[in-house]
């Protein structure tokens, strides 16, 4: 029998996360789907400020002894992991969130599914790295003719 080969070594590797608290962190996310829209805090006015209170407001019931939200049922603690999830996804995709949108403007869409003015630093190495091969290639064409 041959032995198989999955090259994945440089993949990040998702099953490193907490099953048990991803569970509890997708139902915040579905929570908010149900009542708010399935991306309405990309919208949400002010809100780095108020994701951040929000964060901080979970996170400071838990330490005071309170695990359960009694408005959602759910642990504090995925409900502040939610909101600093938010947050970060705001600042790196600067609020907006699906990339068709980000296509359409013609903003920068990296393979990473995260997009910004800016990309990501492996993106901008692979561009280095493909404008160093066409360079290569047109010199390379220039000397043979």
């Amino acid at each position: 029998m041959t032995t198989g080969r999955k090259n994945d070594d440089q993949k990040p590797d998702y099953s490193l996360l907490p099953p048990a608290v991803l569970h509890d962190v997708v139902l915040a996310f579905g929570e908010g789907n149900a009542k708010y829209g399935r991306t309405n805090y990309l919208h949400v006015a002010d809100g780095e400020n108020r994701y951040y209170a929000a964060a901080l407001r979970h996170l400071e019931a838990w330490r005071m002894g309170e695990h359960i939200d009694p408005d959602s049922g759910e642990p504090h603690l995925s409900r502040a992991i939610a909101s600093v999830m938010i947050l970060e996804h705001r600042r790196l995709t600067g609020g907006e969130r699906p990339v068709q949108a980000a296509v359409r403007s013609g903003r920068t869409v990296c393979r990473h599914g995260v997009f910004n003015d800016v990309p990501c630093i492996e993106c901008v190495q692979l561009k280095e790295l493909e404008d160093e091969i066409l360079d290569s290639a047109r010199k390379d064409m220039e000397d043979s003719q």
